[in-house]
């Protein structure tokens, strides 16, 4: 890989320099797509909160919370904290998915 290749790019949690082969423009836009996804993702739970039955929402909330909570550790990288989740939660989507909610 050529220097001129690599986007080299703070990290904005850890102060690290981050490299990336993709270029600054496409990972600006993808950078964007994210956070309009994510803005989507909050506008559509956040709808259905109100017709959650009461043992969904219970398992969502514990869920939701292990998750962020991961995300908040800066010792953490993104895989750690998805392989952790995924572990911890999987008992959580296994029963949602047994009620057929």
């Amino acid at each position: 890989m050529r220097t001129s290749d690599r986007d080299e790019t703070l990290h904005p949690r850890r102060g690290m320099v981050a490299l990336s082969v993709m270029d600054s423009k496409i990972r600006a836009q993808m950078q964007s797509d994210v956070e309009m996804t994510q803005e989507r993702f909050c506008m559509a739970m956040t709808a259905r909160l109100p017709t959650m039955e009461d043992e969904t929402l219970e398992r969502y909330f514990g869920a939701l919370s292990k998750l962020v909570e991961k995300l908040e550790d800066d010792d953490k990288t993104l895989g750690q904290v998805l392989n952790e989740t995924m572990a911890e939660v999987a008992t959580l989507v296994m029963q949602e998915m047994q009620r057929g909610s």
